[in-house]
Formats: structure tokens, C-alpha cells, sequence
């Protein structure tokens, strides 16, 4: 194998196919020629396999595999613009650009994991990447998978003219969607955490407009103008999440969502442990959401203008609150609760939930009040 091409757009390839892995340096990247290109794959068994190419001149057909970090580093190093040539025996790749030669030792051809690919496909379709960007939103409450592997990851499925998403641990709910054609009817497209990341990672990097997804019983794919990414799916059903999302609530705040995010701020500071803080919140008469430390109010109250329904008081894990606000991006969001129900976060196309801390405000109002055990 002998092929010329410049150092940026192989760098930029390299880039996107070591995104299967989080450490690039264990990695091993497929180099292989077909036609007037080159192509770039790297495969991880328990994710999945990212395939990108390059255009380049031929001089040997061939096909070789090396450590994809030492190549990135090398590429790195190199003006964008600069030709390398590339000449690859059975043992070694010899690297030339200008003056400087470099050689990388081979991995023998036949120590490549097999790459994953969709043999039968059951469903496809084109969504924008924005969209695709959204749909990987609720993925920051996806369960840890030590003890429910079936929500370590995204769900997709179809509802009428949308491609919904969700991700739950249990607690905390985040619910998303898509204009979308029919993809997915059933409950098992269920995206892992870490091949999500991956896609997130891919779909920010490689700037393309539009992206295709393919599915099969068990594999998802990826497919932009320049890469193909194929992921392993979780191998279970996704429970049924939708009876856990309450209907609206009578007792609603409608506020500005950085101001809210400033007062919990603001508390946490306050607060002697911040990791098991709770807030409290309560709402009724005077146009105003209040918020204080549960545990000591005392130590820690605040006050954010808000447009009020009914009324309410719910107390919350403060750093479960905070982090939840800062995964939605309007100016307003709502917050509505009912009769010991979750609290439900909504805007214009997001929904989460985020369950109550067992707290008793007895008669102490806004100054307090004592855990349930």
C-alpha cells in the first residue's frame, strides 16, 4: 500500500473514527484503499465502528492497520496543506512529509475486531443534525447501568408524527422530540451512553447538515457525508415512562430560568453540604416563587419573580434541581406540581421531571420543617 493525501483531511478523518473510543491511544485504525480514496475505520467490540475516508492518490492498493493515537499525534504535528505519503509493508508504515520520516509499527491484519455493520435494516430515515443534536439531549439523566442497564442509554421511539426521546435513573425524567417520520414502533432502540456520546461528539464535529439513521433488531447507524458511525444497541426493552409523566397541574410558576438558576446558586452557597442539599420551593399568593434551604432556612432564602397558578410546596435535591435547569435553553420555563405528584419542568419542547424529597413542612410555613423517615 503506497497513497499520497494532505495532512489536514487526514487528520480531520483520523479525528472523527477515533471518536469510538474515549482514549484514542488504544485504538486501531483500518486503513484501506478503494478507488481514488482512502478509507479510515475503527472499530470498538463493545461500542461500535466508525468509518470515514478521504480522497488521495493511489500508487499501491492495499490495506493496513496502526495505532490510531500515534497517527493522529504525527498528523498533528504537520501543516494542514502539507502531502504526506504513506507506505505500508507487513510490519511497518513508513510516514514521509518533506524532510521528516517517520515509522510506525503495523498491527497484524488479522488482530482488527470484526467492524459492526447492519445486515437486515427495519427502519430509516433523514433528520437534520440539529435535530439529531436533540434527540441526544435526555442523556443527561441516563442511569449509571449497575443495576438497570435498560436505562444506561437514550430511547427513541416513534409517536405519531415524532421521534421521541427520553432517559430516566429513576428519579429525574428528561423528554424530548423530533418532526420525524415513523423510525421506531417498539421499546428496544435504546441508545447506550457511550455510543451516544459518541454520535454527540461526531455530529458537533463534522458540521454536516443532515445525518441518516438506520436501524436493525439490535444496531443503529449513523450515516453524514463523512462518516458512518454503527452502534451496538442496548439489548432490552425501555419500561413504560409514560405513566409517570402527570397530567398539567392547577398549580403552576412560569419564571425566568437564569434567574432561577442564579438563586439556587445563591443557596447552594449557602448550604453547609451541597451535595445532599435540599431546596425548598412554595408558591400561592404575591406574584413570586420562594425558595430556601429546607434543612436551614435560616441560613440560606431567595425570591425570583414568577407568574403564578395555584399554589405549592415541594422540597427538592438542590444539585439534582440545578444541573436538571441547566439542560433546558429558553428565556422561561414552567414549573407545575399536584398532590405529592413530581415536579414537572416544561418549554416550548422539553419536559422533565424530578421527584420530591420526603419532607414535612408541618406549620412552620417558610422556616422550616423535618424530614420524613
Amino acid at each position: 500500500m503506497k497513497v499520497w493525501a494532505p495532512a489536514g483531511v487526514l487528520s480531520k478523518a483520523i479525528s472523527l473514527a477515533s471518536m469510538v473510543k474515549r482514549g484514542a491511544d488504544s485504538g486501531v485504525a483500518h486503513l484501506a484503499t478503494t478507488g481514488d480514496a482512502i478509507s479510515i475505520t475503527c472499530t470498538d467490540k463493545a461500542v461500535g465502528t466508525i468509518a470515514t475516508s478521504v480522497s488521495a492518490t493511489i500508487h499501491e492498493p492495499g490495506e493496513t492497520a496502526l495505532s490510531i493515537g500515534r497517527l493522529a499525534a504525527l498528523l498533528s504535528s504537520l501543516a494542514a496543506n502539507a502531502i504526506v505519503e504513506i507506505e505500508a509493508t507487513a510490519r511497518t508504515i513508513n510516514v514521509t512529509c518533506g524532510s521528516s520520516r517517520i515509522r510506525l509499527a503495523a498491527v497484524p491484519l488479522v488482530e482488527l475486531p470484526t467492524a459492526i455493520a447492519i445486515v437486515h435494516e427495519i427502519g430509516r430515515i433523514e433528520i437534520g443534525c440539529a435535530d439529531g443534536l436533540r434527540l441526544l439531549e435526555p442523556l443527561a439523566v441516563a442511569d449509571s447501568g449497575r443495576s438497570r442497564p435498560y436505562l444506561a442509554g437514550v430511547f427513541w421511539h416513534s409517536v405519531q408524527d415524532q421521534l421521541v426521546a427520553v432517559s430516566t435513573d429513576g428519579i429525574r425524567l428528561i423528554r424530548t422530540a423530533v418532526a420525524a417520520s415513523t423510525f421506531s414502533e417498539d421499546r428496544t432502540l435504546i441508545v447506550p451512553t457511550e455510543a451516544a456520546i459518541a454520535v454527540r461528539r461526531l455530529l458537533q464535529k463534522a458540521g454536516a447538515s443532515r445525518v441518516t439513521l438506520r436501524r436493525s433488531r439490535s444496531l443503529i447507524a449513523f450515516d453524514a457525508p463523512c462518516f458512518s458511525f454503527t452502534a451496538r444497541l442496548i439489548d432490552g426493552g425501555f419500561p413504560s415512562y409514560e405513566s409517570r409523566i402527570p397530567p398539567p397541574a392547577s398549580n403552576s410558576v412560569l419564571c425566568n430560568r437564569l434567574d432561577l438558576l442564579a438563586a439556587l446558586s445563591r443557596l447552594s452557597a449557602a448550604a453547609l453540604s451541597n451535595d445532599i442539599a435540599l431546596v425548598a420551593l412554595s408558591w400561592g399568593t404575591g406574584g413570586c416563587l420562594d425558595l430556601y434551604l429546607a434543612r436551614c432556612p435560616l441560613d440560606g432564602a431567595d425570591v425570583v419573580a414568577a407568574d403564578v397558578r395555584g399554589s405549592a410546596k415541594v422540597a427538592l435535591s438542590l444539585p439534582q434541581l440545578a444541573a436538571l435547569l441547566k439542560e433546558f435553553d429558553s428565556d422561561h420555563i414552567q414549573l407545575e406540581t399536584e398532590n405529592g405528584q413530581p415536579l414537572v419542568v416544561r418549554d416550548a419542547g422539553k419536559l422533565a421531571l424530578i421527584g420530591r424529597s420526603k419532607w414535612n413542612f408541618g406549620d412552620c410555613g417558610a422556616t422550616g420543617g423535618q424530614a420524613n423517615d
